[in-house]
């Protein structure tokens, strides 16, 4: 047996610790070089199966290498992790992307750095969420755009989806719906119009529609649409809002869609005839334009929950070259509504404002079959159907 005198011992024992310093000291940076790593845009569709996170390195070293080895977390899903090893340097000013399956499916789509599991589908709730990348940057927002085209990017706000991978290709892609569908809805809780215009072609109005904050039937927090007419001659001076998204648009009668259920809210000291009007895709003119009978909206009526039929039967020409109701309820291309006094698809000139919220494609309305149109169109607002 060897033997070694204390101070030997002492000696050999102070050098182990000294070169255990130094592998520390040097193994740091290897294993650590994943900090400067931020989560930077999220994206996703209606449905949540078409998203995607997009990480960025805000850092200056370029070393942080094993993004490749890295995990999110979500209030979702909790932890979602990958294990692809460590990527090429430099890392600075590079992105990361991690998707669902059916984003890398789509059109003009990067390739993913990495796909999801199914089971980890959706990565995160669209109605509002908190994505975190390790213990080094989280990214919590509302409810994100469900147009399909639009993202929440955490220095630029809402916008066009820019996807980029880690090789640097940058992509967007449209998960845009592919036509109308029961429970179609737009709430503006983006803070945009999500698709609503004042006008189709035909100048810019003075005034467009803007998602107001604290507007809605819920107040604080609630947005809703404003529209706001000039009573000019030209764009903007009436009371018309469009819809020419394809969330909007399509077979109304194949998808079973009924009737538009929506909050009104009319501010004016004058009562409103609010009406809904439906119109083939610009330059179309087949089936032509028509609209619902009138509903009356009393004066500074406070919010109202307003449901109105698309039947066939009841409906009125729009136009006078309107020929038949049935073809444009089977291609819609245009959405409206609107305020006039007279059956008209164009509106009428005024000066005043109409707020909307929660507009909703619905099956058969529920009042339709107890009261017939008639009674329906004096006795149209009733409670929202239970979610």
């Amino acid at each position: 047996m060897l033997n070694r005198n204390p101070k030997t011992l002492q000696t050999i024992a102070a050098r182990i610790t000294s070169t255990a310093v130094v592998l520390m000291i040097f193994a740091g940076p290897a294993t650590a070089g994943i900090h400067t790593w931020d989560v930077r845009e999220v994206f996703s569709n209606a449905d949540g199966s078409v998203q995607f996170v997009e990480l960025i390195d805000n850092g200056v070293g370029g070393s942080e290498v094993n993004v490749g080895n890295g995990s999110i977390t979500t209030n979702l899903q909790g932890t979602i992790s990958w294990a692809n090893g460590a990527v090429a340097p430099p890392t600075n000013g590079r992105s990361y992307l991690i998707a669902t399956p059916d984003f890398a499916a789509l059109p003009g789509a990067p390739t993913p750095d990495v796909i999801v599991a199914p089971i980890n589908v959706p990565i995160f709730d669209n109605a509002g969420d908190t994505v975190s990348f390790g213990a080094f940057d989280s990214m919590t927002f509302g409810a994100v755009p469900t147009n399909g085209t639009d993202s929440v990017d955490d220095l630029t706000g809402v916008g066009v989806n820019t996807p980029t991978n880690y090789a640097g290709t940058t992509g967007s892609v449209d998960a845009s719906p592919s036509g109308i569908v029961d429970g179609a809805f737009d709430d503006f809780q983006t803070g945009t119009t999500e698709g609503w215009v004042a006008s189709l072609g035909f100048g810019v109005p003075p005034v467009p529609p803007v998602a107001v904050a604290d507007a809605g039937p819920l107040g604080a927090g609630d947005f809703a649409l404003q529209i706001t007419a000039t009573g000019s001659f030209g764009a903007g001076g009436k009371i018309v809002v469009n819809n020419v998204d394809p969330r909007w648009t399509g077979d109304y009668t194949a998808a079973g869609i009924a009737g538009i259920l929506l909050d009104v809210r009319n501010p004016n000291a004058f009562p409103l005839s609010l009406r809904v009007g439906v119109a083939e895709p610009p330059g179309v003119s087949v089936g032509g334009r028509w609209v619902t009978p009138r509903i009356f909206v009393p004066a500074t009526s406070g919010w109202l929950t307003v449901e109105v039929p698309l039947d066939p039967d009841f409906m009125l020409p729009g136009n006078p070259t309107a020929a038949n109701v049935d073809v444009t309820l089977a291609n819609v291309g245009i959405l409206r509504v609107l305020h006039s006094n007279a059956a008209s698809y164009t509106g009428e000139t005024i000066l005043g404002q109409l707020e909307i919220d929660n507009v909703e494609a619905v099956p058969e309305p529920a009042l339709l079959p107890a009261l017939g149109f008639g009674a329906l169109a004096l006795a149209a607002f009733r409670r929202r159907r239970a979610a």
